[in-house]
């Protein structure tokens, strides 16, 4: 895994590919990793043969609290198929899978307990015809708004069998 994609942008700490990548900056990635990292470091990964109430093997996971936050913010950035990630982050199936669905509910912790992630209404008129004028400069046709959201990519499958 020294040599994995992966390995490569996290040791560069790059903004702009962790943008490219990821959606955010190397330092809006470490404000996320630290709580992430007390969560992956303090839980155990869902399967079958594993005792949820036990100690957590940390040392026999694929990936570390940073990887794993990297294949998560990556596969909400893209539309890319999980065999693809499997190959950047250098892990198998089945893994991927595991830490795609327990590292979502980690990351949702992590969201919902930080200030700047949480979702706010203005509170006065004036700050809302303040964001509205804002966003009718650069898009005329969006009126009567203060915010809209945009950029998430989420996976579909389709049956490759039109009927």
């Amino acid at each position: 895994r020294a040599d994995s994609p992966w390995a490569y942008l996290w040791s560069a700490q790059n903004d702009r590919a962790f943008i490219t990548t990821m959606g955010i900056d190397v330092n809006t990635f470490h404000k996320l990793l630290d709580p992430f990292e007390s969560l992956w470091t303090s839980e155990t990964i869902g399967r079958l043969d594993v005792n949820p109430n036990g100690e957590p093997q940390v040392g026999r996971r694929s990936l570390d609290a940073a990887g794993c936050l990297g294949l998560l913010l990556h596969w909400f950035s893209s539309t890319m198929p999980a065999h693809c990630l499997q190959q950047l982050f250098s892990i198998t199936p089945a893994v991927c899978s595991r830490y795609l669905e327990t590292g979502t509910q980690m990351l949702l912790k992590v969201l919902t307990s930080l200030k700047e992630a949480r979702i706010t209404w203005p509170s006065s008129e004036r700050v809302i015809r303040k964001y509205n004028e804002s966003i009718i400069r650069k898009f005329p046709l969006l009126t009567g708004c203060f915010g809209f959201v945009d950029g998430l990519n989420l996976p579909v499958l389709v049956s490759s069998h039109d009927e």
